[in-house]
């Protein structure tokens, strides 16, 4: 009886360990990615522009259309450009999609935590000693379960999120020069015709949107937070173990052993960044494709190789790291505050959930 009772306790006591992870993780990167959300944005047009003179700067896209050294006459429409878009603007459209934003990563980030840690909990069930290989895999299963769930909320904002290199394409430049040309006549008509085909066209890109538009490399892309995952439990797993060492050494000499079961928010912040860094560089290439792929002008291409090709082919082969400080600046920074706010959360979660089971068994003996 005493045994079937301890059973029972130990499964609970596992499955609130899942859920305190997946929970915890949730709620860590969703703070994270509020906090981080503007650097999000800008890093996502500088990815999916493909004219390497063109940038997202404060101030309006006119800059951008000057150092690419397009057609003539397109510095005196950048400047004008400029002067139009208030800084304001500007800085509420790198909040823009945050709400569908916020919704994606709390529900991403629970399902690849609370699969990422069913998976491990069921394989050392077998008795099997899980190795980095084996952390790999697990990731790369959990990242595959949720990319398939959660796809259609990334592409969204993504797309949102992209809208702003509409206004930085050539229609406009021809709109542009047809508007100077009226405008002493009629410039509150013109604007208005303006905002009109911005509209129109902006509407004729949303509605061409894919909802698991570059799933194949989103698919691929898994291995991403399966390579971060596993490098930080390994080095995590190495820390401990020496912590305990040192702590039982401590304790046998007479000293008081503190318990090494946990990292400090210092280490989970260091851990989390490096981890987080070293993956991002090896599968950027690959990031910077699938935001390709799904941006506003993602319909033009085939798939991530077709991307990619024309990447090299409009920016050579360096087009493909294109972004990369600005996306090793906000993932690792997101990654970094992230778990280590997963670690502090989940352990204060599990404290709670200790808690609870003792009470709810002592009432009933």
């Amino acid at each position: 009886m005493a045994a079937s009772k301890r059973l029972r306790m130990r499964a609970k006591m596992a499955w609130l360990n899942s859920l305190s992870e997946a929970s915890a993780g949730a709620l860590g990167q969703l703070f994270s990615t509020l906090l981080l959300y503007p650097l999000d944005t800008s890093k996502t047009r500088v990815q999916a522009c493909m004219d390497s003179g063109q940038s997202s700067s404060p101030g309006g896209s006119g800059e951008g259309k000057r150092a690419s050294g397009g057609k003539a006459g397109s510095g005196a429409g950048g400047k004008k450009k400029a002067k139009a878009v208030p800084w304001q603007e500007w800085f509420l459209s790198l909040y823009t999609g945050i709400e569908t934003k916020a919704l994606q990563t709390l529900v991403s980030q629970f399902l690849f935590f609370y699969t990422y840690e069913y998976i491990k909990r069921k394989v050392k069930g077998t008795g099997r000693q899980i190795n980095a290989f084996d952390n790999v895999l697990i990731g790369m299963l959990a990242g595959s379960v949720n990319v398939l769930i959660t796809q259609p909320l990334d592409t969204y904002v993504t797309m949102k999120q992209s809208k702003a290199l509409l206004s930085e394409s050539g229609d406009d430049d021809e709109d542009d020069d047809e508007d100077e040309n009226e405008k002493d006549l009629e410039n509150g008509q013109v604007r208005e015709a303006k905002e009109k085909r911005k509209e129109k066209k902006e509407e004729e890109e949303e509605a061409k949107i894919r909802p698991y538009a570059a799933l194949g490399p989103s698919l691929f892309l898994s291995i991403n937070p399966g390579l971060q995952y596993a490098i930080f439990d390994q080095v995590k797993g190495v820390l401990m173990r020496r912590r305990a060492a040192r702590a039982n050494a401590a304790a046998g000499g007479g000293g008081r052993g503190k318990g090494g079961t946990s990292l400090s928010a210092f280490d989970a912040f260091i851990l989390g960044a490096i981890s987080k860094c070293i993956a991002t560089v090896v599968t950027y290439p690959a990031i910077r494709g699938k935001v390709v792929c799904q941006s506003v002008h993602g319909s033009k291409y085939a798939g991530l190789a077709d991307a990619m090709t024309k990447i090299v082919q409009s920016e050579g082969s360096s087009g493909l790291y294109k972004g990369l400080p600005q996306q090793l600046t906000k993932t690792v920074l997101s990654a970094a505050i992230g778990l280590m706010l997963k670690e502090k959360i989940s352990q204060a979660e599990k404290t709670f959930a200790a808690t609870i089971l003792k009470m709810a068994s002592k009432q009933q003996k």
